[in-house]
């Protein structure tokens, strides 16, 4: 039977110790040649490599530079001044209508006709002058909801095709442009600082909306009739 030394010389411990220690060695200089091997472009990114997912848009330069929504405004524009000139032309002969009433004396026949004729025309010019603005206020609200409507279509579209995950709303235009003190104000509580210009997708909008059809209203409000 053979009994191993309870001690061991100091040559042979140190060659005991010193294995792991080369196997450990030659482990870190594999990984760093395999590192060395690998192309760059295969390698993992790094957090300057991320994607960015948030874009910017400024929503009243793209509804001020959209075609279809700018011909449906300039066309509603129309409508409003041909509709105030018809009520110009009904104010004018409520006009004379009080004229023609005061050349008669006052508790007369006459006088009293033309008194509840006028004041039945001016109760429906008033009528019609407050439907007539309604009318246009909701068309106007339409526009800007049809309008709208297809700049989320629009948005979405571009999202979907460059894998951006939020879209915020900002103001794009120079700080330089604030004159004012409510305009300065403004741009003082502006949300966004500062920001990549290749996040702002305002541009990219635009050019997609000038090959979608301009806004339609169903309503069309009619101008009053002069009297």
């Amino acid at each position: 039977m053979f009994y191993r030394p309870l001690f061991m010389s100091a040559s042979r411990a140190r060659r005991l110790h010193a294995k792991p220690f080369q196997a450990t060695l030659l482990i870190v200089s594999l990984s760093a040649m395999a590192t060395r091997l690998v192309p760059a472009d295969e390698r993992p990114a790094g957090p300057k490599a991320a994607k960015t997912t948030v874009a910017l848009i400024d929503v009243k330069y793209v509804l001020e530079h959209h075609p279809g929504f700018r011909r449906a405004k300039e066309e509603l524009a129309v409508d409003v001044k041909l509709a105030e000139a018809l009520l110009a032309l009904r104010k004018g002969s409520l006009q004379k209508l009080e004229k023609d009433r005061q050349a008669h004396k006052r508790g007369s026949d006459a006088y009293r006709q033309l008194d509840q004729l006028l004041a039945s025309e001016l109760a429906e010019y008033q009528v019609q002058a407050e439907l007539g603005r309604k009318q246009f206020a909701r068309q106007e609200a339409e526009l800007y909801r049809v309008a709208y409507q297809q700049i989320r279509k629009a948005v979405d579209e571009h999202i979907a095709q460059h894998g951006i995950s939020v879209v915020i709303r900002f103001d794009r235009s120079a700080a330089s442009d604030a004159s004012e003190p409510e305009e300065v104000l403004a741009m003082l509580n502006r949300p966004i600082v500062a920001y990549d210009a290749a996040a702002d997708i305002t541009d990219e909008i635009v050019r997609r909306l000038s090959k979608a059809a301009p806004p339609q209203v169903t309503e069309r409000p009619g101008p009053p009739s002069p009297r």
